[in-house]
């Protein structure tokens, strides 16, 4: 059994910037310093400074920590997508205030369902603290 080529060290380097760059974007809109942060984590603030850098590799345990601190999943540090758990929801589950709400929308024509998905998905991300653009869920996805 053969093993799949290693990445080259530019690529390496590449995702470790990467990382480090969505670190330093969540810490910052947690409104944390690296020396915070660093001291929150246990963490030397140089050997913090060089995760954020992308200059030290980072080892799975750290990611989870850096992910639990940082309120963002380990696929965003990783990725920069956030992905959202799949609920399923019966309709039994649902207030009387939800499927009021769930009428309406289904009332509206594509333009108004439109709208309400935009607000609906930067409220969102606004109550996770993960507004960074508009990357939320479309109705093509649903």
């Amino acid at each position: 059994m053969s093993k799949a080529p290693a990445p080259a060290p530019a690529e390496l380097l590449k995702h470790r910037l990467e990382i480090g760059h969505r670190i330093r974007v969540s810490r910052k809109k947690l409104g944390l310093t690296q020396y915070q942060l660093a001291n929150a984590m246990g963490l030397n603030p140089a050997t913090y400074n060089r995760y954020e850098l992308g200059k030290h590799s980072i080892t799975l345990g750290i990611l989870a920590f850096f992910a639990e601190k940082l309120k963002v999943s380990i696929d965003y540090l990783l990725t920069g997508k956030e992905t959202l758990p799949e609920i399923e929801i019966s309709i039994t589950q649902t207030t009387p205030c939800e499927r009021y709400y769930i009428n309406r929308y289904r009332r509206l024509d594509e333009r108004g369902q439109s709208l309400m998905d935009t607000v609906m998905n930067h409220e969102y991300q606004l109550s996770q603290g993960t507004e960074e653009g508009s990357n939320g869920i479309g109705k093509e996805e649903i």
